[in-house]
């Protein structure tokens, strides 16, 4: 009677399945948008997704590239959904201006994402909810959290490099060889840990990680390796070694940060760091948005505290430490661009120490480092932390132009390859060429200033404020690589 009933069971599993790959299949066999080309054989499961067995340029043009028309415009299957892509920046500017928030994420990506950053992290938040907690972030990313990790950021450079020194001299004349990106990870850990919640992890201090970094860097690199396998990667209820150690991780890693957050929640000065300004924010908007959220208790907030700082941990500091990485690269390619950065750095130190007073070892303004950050900028443009990003309109969208002009309806996903988009000559001259100087120039007295053609290449507001924080960062560390320390560059 049991094996009757679980052959049973069984065989209506296996027809479910089976149903299930030919309703796959069959939708894969149709053109995703009628009227856009489209790309030959997609996989079963996760469609034109790019494929991971290849370099991610090549599985970029092999997608977005290869198959499209004219004006740059693809249809695809992203999963089992209808897709766009398109190539030139007029296309990408024009979704990103019609449909500001992002689209609903796939459920095996949501697996993953909640398992690193938490169930209610910024990346997973719909509608109202995202719109609040987005606000109190952007609050929070003030002028005054910019300055003061510019003034981190110089800190910790120094003690990365006084670190290596101190390696190099016990060396007693031994070759070392370290990963720059690896570095720069360590560094990059240190800013976010004392800009973002004012802990101090000394990793750069130590070269190596703290053990409560280290756990946050195995779930990272847990996230792309069952990113890469996503079936297998799924079930994390299963008791083996990868899901035990990625539970212990996860358990230190959350408590550490629950700690944190309710510790100063108790304090009465919530100090100036990231968190005390979300925590600032949170209160000042409960208020303004007690009548836009449909009843919801504001307490969600607090809940998703600890999510906010893992996601901006994940978001940005390995972000960071790949855009300085990519810049440092070009810098050592490029003596020309050396040169200009060794020059103006220079300049600003001794203006700046010209102009403090006895005793004062103020920092110069970052923005006085106009060539620096166009280094930065076009490090982060051809080179560009995502890969790419998807919205889900919410209106029509016109792409493409004369002939192939093609009216994208509403609820279409869209794929934007930011770094094909930052690579075409449709969209910058000398696409592949690392050129500070596009977006910048000297003026009648000598000195570096922004073209007018990239301040009309800005991004929207939000992304702004983030690459803002981004370029102020390595701005620091390359200001201190080039004008005081020679580690970065040996």
């Amino acid at each position: 009677m049991v094996l009757s009933m679980l052959l049973a069971l069984l065989a209506l599993v296996t027809i479910g399945f089976a149903a299930f790959l030919l309703y796959l299949k069959r939708k894969h066999s149709k053109s995703p948008l009628p009227g856009l080309p489209t790309p030959p054989n997609p996989q079963w499961l996760i469609g034109h997704m790019e494929d991971r067995t290849i370099p991610l340029d090549e599985s970029l043009k092999k997608i977005c590239l290869q198959h499209a028309n004219a004006s740059g415009v693809t249809a695809m299957w992203y999963f089992d959904t209808s897709c766009a892509t398109v190539i030139r920046y007029q296309d990408a500017r024009a979704i990103l201006q019609s449909t500001p928030a992002r689209m609903n994420m796939p459920g095996l990506v949501k697996k993953q994402l909640q398992m690193l950053t938490g169930p209610n992290n910024i990346l997973l938040l719909e509608g109202k909810e995202w719109k609040y907690h987005r606000t109190a972030i952007m609050k929070a990313l003030n002028r005054e959290t910019l300055e003061k990790s510019h003034v981190i950021s110089v800190e910790a450079a120094f003690q990365l490099c006084d670190a290596l020194e101190e390696r190099i001299q016990s060396s007693l004349g031994d070759k070392i060889e370290v990963e720059l990106y690896s570095l720069l990870q360590l560094l990059t850990m240190d800013i976010f840990g004392l800009a973002g919640f004012d802990f101090a992890f000394h990793n750069s201090r130590n070269l190596q990680w703290h053990p409560v970094a280290a756990k946050f860097q195995f779930m990272k690199d847990e996230y792309e390796r069952r990113m890469n396998n996503p079936m297998t990667g799924y079930f994390f209820g299963l008791p083996t070694k990868h899901n035990r150690d990625h539970a212990q991780a996860n358990k230190m890693v959350r408590s550490f940060i629950e700690g944190i957050v309710e510790e100063r929640s108790a304090q009465k000065e919530l100090g100036g760091d990231f968190l005390g300004n979300l925590l600032r924010a949170r209160e000042d908007l409960k208020e303004a948005s007690s009548s836009k959220m449909d009843g919801k208790s504001h307490d969600s907030i607090e809940d998703t505290m600890t999510d906010v700082i893992l996601t901006l941990l994940f978001a940005g500091q390995d972000t960071t430490a790949l855009a300085i990485t990519y810049a440092i690269l070009e810098i050592a390619r490029n003596p020309r661009v050396n040169k200009s950065i060794q020059e103006e750095i220079n300049l600003v130190w001794k203006t700046q120490e010209e102009g403090n007073e006895e005793g004062n070892t103020s920092l110069p303004d970052p923005a006085a480092l106009v060539y620096c950050s166009a280094v930065i900028t076009e490090a982060l443009r051809l080179y560009p932390s995502l890969p790419g990003f998807v919205r889900t309109l919410t209106k029509p969208v016109k792409v493409g132009e004369g002939s192939e002009e093609y009216t994208l309806p509403i609820d279409t996903y869209t794929y934007m390859p930011f770094w094909l988009i930052h690579r075409d000559e449709r969209n910058f001259e000398r696409a592949t060429d690392f050129l500070p100087e596009r977006w910048v120039k000297k003026n009648s007295e000598g000195k570096w200033e922004e073209r007018d053609a990239a301040k009309g290449k800005k991004q929207s507001d939000q992304q702004a404020v983030s690459d803002e924080k981004k370029v102020c960062d390595a701005d620091s560390v390359v200001q201190v690589g080039a004008g005081n320390k020679n580690a970065f560059f040996a």
